[in-house]
């Protein structure tokens, strides 16, 4: 097997990978689907690493979204009694008093 066959190979797996990818990602209209699938396939290399990195963003934030946290609910950040004493021992502001 030659190494162009390797490389082509290589480039097509990629290709099928992202375009399943952008196929799947729910935070893309179907138009949007459809442009970066045709961007993968017109610039192999190139147009699938962009299209997996903005899946790849949009993954991200969603996940974000999707936090548990709740800044109202939990002000301080931690979750923990603003009164009593603090995980270090001290007076309960972490001062060191």
């Amino acid at each position: 097997m030659s190494w162009q066959a390797v490389i082509l190979g290589l480039l097509v797996l990629l290709d099928l990978g992202a375009t399943l990818v952008v196929l799947r990602n729910p935070a893309l209209s179907s138009g949007q689907r459809a442009f970066q699938a045709v961007l993968v396939w017109l610039l192999p290399p190139i147009g699938a690493v962009v299209c997996l990195v903005f899946a790849s963003m949009d993954a991200r934030e969603e996940a974000r979204s999707l936090s548990q946290h709740d800044p109202l609910l939990h002000p301080n950040d931690a979750g923990a009694p603003v009164d009593g004493p603090s995980l270090c021992g001290c007076a309960g502001d972490g001062g060191g008093d």
